[in-house]
């Protein structure tokens, strides 16, 4: 069975990926088992659902929270999603239809597990970039805002600390640098809000956004380059961009292992 994980900072009332994804009916079904990570800090918010709460000391990060998922979390299988998410089924190049019903998110559900029992780690397409490619499978791609993974697949010393605000970048190339290709799904396409009120937004800034970006480039200097400072919409301010060459990382492991 899936062990799906949602870490939440700040978004009680709103719990979007809970509601879109019918979390606690498919918890309650057992068609998955569901936790809510939260600060202890919010315990008192989420006494009114049926999912289980696990809560987490307030200072801890993103990256600490995803350590501890890894590493102290049951289950053969891990799906961590963001809290603000809208899935969508991808049914032609540019078009897309959300995703509504319990029974969808069973699908779903079911088809991250059957690219499990195949790939080690995956995510789904993005409507930033579902439109460049027809539905399929892609491999060795960036993944966003869904994780799935094999926890044993994930080398013992590998730490998400190590990249701030980086961090599931930084796993994904990992896991590609040690030979194991990701999937990501163009069957399913999903949104976010970038940096919205709660979450990480609490501590990340345009600063350590660009202070990070270096820290990521320096732990994979042969695949990851920085670019010159960019005007940002979303941080409103010049921001240092990343590049990754995911698939050279994937390519170059077979000669190295």
């Amino acid at each position: 069975m899936l062990q799906v994980f949602v870490p939440t900072r700040g978004r009680a009332k709103r719990r979007r990926t809970i509601k879109n994804l019918h979390l606690e009916a498919l918890h309650t079904r057992n068609v998955i088992n569901c936790c809510v990570v939260i600060p202890e800090c919010e315990e008192d918010q989420w006494t009114d659902y049926s999912l289980p709460v696990q809560t987490v000391p307030d200072e801890w990060r993103i990256e600490d929270i995803r350590q501890h998922i890894l590493r102290k979390c049951p289950g053969d299988y891990h799906v961590v999603l963001d809290d603000d998410l809208t899935f969508y089924h991808k049914i032609g190049l540019k078009e897309k239809e959300k995703i509504t019903s319990e029974e969808e998110a069973v699908a779903l559900m079911g088809h991250i597990s059957e690219l499990l029992q195949t790939y080690h780690h995956g995510s789904l397409s993005t409507t930033l970039n579902h439109h460049f490619f027809d539905r399929g499978l892609r491999e060795c791609e960036r993944a966003l805002c869904v994780h799935f993974y094999r926890p044993s697949s994930v080398p013992t010393d590998f730490r998400f600390m190590d990249c701030k605000e980086y961090e599931d970048m930084h796993c994904t190339l990992t896991l590609l640098e040690r030979g194991l290709p990701n999937v990501v799904s163009y069957y399913y396409i999903l949104s976010n809000s970038t940096n919205s009120k709660g979450g990480c937004s609490r501590y990340r800034t345009l600063a350590t956004q660009n202070e990070y970006a270096a820290r990521f480039q320096s732990v994979h200097p042969k695949y990851v380059k920085t670019t010159a400072p960019k005007y940002s919409k979303v941080w409103k301010g010049d921001k240092i961009g990343v590049r990754v060459q995911w698939k050279s990382a994937f390519k170059s492991s077979a000669t190295t292992m």
